[in-house]
């Protein structure tokens, strides 16, 4: 018996499965669930997100307009310009507050805050949109750093926009600043001028200013005026000062230049000028003086001492209307019939300044005044008067 149960139980190992077959046939069986698992898993995700309503989150946007360059800063050329800072926000979900923050040099102002608490007539709807304060000011003192901030304060956090300029200058080494704020193009004799000027320290404080007066009306003109008294210590300003300047009875129209100089206590200085013609009574009958007129150009025009009217052919030429330089330029240009253009000027300080900054080619003005602006300025040598003789 033993022995046909050892027999048989040969034959059922020979007859069966081998390894090989016995493992194939777990692994798809495992495979089998795996899948009919994962079909089930994903049948019920499918049916849970087609659930869920998905939520759009929107922040509040900001835009900062007229933020100023480092150019912008200065009050060399943008003395009296304004500074506009404009704001506006489309308002977002979850919007708490906002806040601006001002930093002008060394001074901070303190944080203005908007809010529904602070302003709740304004609509805080989502989608609203904000224009906040203007903030703007005249340039009257010299900037050498500029911030601009508003924070937007969310239920999700908080951002900012920033409108942050430093000066291109070096601060530690500025000369003082002044300028006439009036310069009248004619004065009629027998009265007052008032000239009123303003005056700004930067660097350093100012130590003093100092008037020049040419009058060609006078025989002598008037000592030179040294003020000291109440001027501006560093990085701040005055504003309205203002000199007066007698004008005597007058034959003839004379011109009149009056040149500013401001120290500071390093001894740096500024120069700043106004001219003017001072107008005899209308009631006169004296022939008026002929006055030598000539031109005053550059050198990099090719024009010389030697040059005439025939050599302006093409260039433009500073006009203030209604002078008695108006008319003698005008007999100039009848005459001999150049082709130029004219740029217009309101007085002979704008012209100088039409003409160093390039906006005109020529000036034509009475040959001591200038020989004024050649000696007041300090690049001559690139300058030109002409014609040598009066013939043109």
């Amino acid at each position: 018996m033993k022995k046909l149960f050892i027999l048989f139980l040969i034959i059922f190992i020979a007859c069966g499965p081998s390894e090989e077959e016995i493992q194939m046939q777990i692994d798809e069986a495992v495979k089998a669930a795996s899948e009919d698992n994962i079909t089930t898993i994903l049948q019920e995700t499918t049916t849970t997100t087609s659930e869920i309503e998905r939520i759009e989150w929107e922040s509040t946007v900001l835009e900062i307009n007229g933020c100023p360059n480092p150019s912008e800063l200065s009050v060399n050329s943008n003395y009296n310009n304004p500074i506009e800072i404009n704001t506006f926000a489309t308002l977002g979900d979850g919007l708490n507050k906002f806040t601006i923050d001002l930093e002008v040099n060394d001074e901070r102002f303190d944080s203005t805050e908007f809010s529904r608490n602070t302003d709740p007539t304004r609509n805080w709807d989502k989608g609203s949109e904000i224009t906040f304060p203007e903030i703007s000011f005249l340039l009257t003192q010299e900037l050498y750093y500029f911030k601009y901030e508003i924070t937007v304060f969310e239920s999700a956090g908080s951002f900012s926009e920033v409108c942050e300029v430093k000066s291109d200058k070096d601060k530690n080494n500025l000369a003082p600043f002044a300028i006439f704020t009036n310069c009248p193009t004619t004065v009629k004799a027998n009265s007052e001028l008032e000239l009123i000027y303003s005056v700004v320290a930067r660097t350093d404080d100012i130590s003093f200013v100092q008037f020049e007066f040419k009058d060609e009306s006078r025989d002598k003109n008037f000592q030179d005026l040294v003020l000291s008294d109440n001027l501006p210590q560093k990085w701040s300003s005055s504003e309205d000062s203002y000199i007066t300047y007698p004008v005597g009875n007058l034959q003839y129209e004379r011109n009149l230049s009056i040149i500013g100089t401001i120290y500071d206590t390093q001894n740096r200085s500024f120069k700043f000028a106004c001219g003017t013609n001072l107008i005899p009574p209308s009631t006169t009958t004296t022939t008026l003086k002929v006055l030598e007129h000539k031109f005053l150009g550059r050198v990099s025009d090719y024009l010389f001492p030697e040059s005439t009217v025939a050599d302006i052919d093409g260039l433009r030429i500073c006009l203030i209307p209604n002078t008695r330089t108006h008319g003698a330029l005008i007999d100039v240009l009848d005459t001999y019939d150049p082709i130029i253009e004219l740029v217009v000027s309101d007085d002979i300080t704008e012209a100088v300044q039409q003409f160093r900054s390039g906006e005109c080619d020529l000036l034509f003005e009475d040959i001591d005044l200038l020989n004024d602006i050649m000696n007041f300025y300090d690049n001559p040598d690139n300058w030109v008067i002409f014609p040598k003789d009066i013939n043109y």
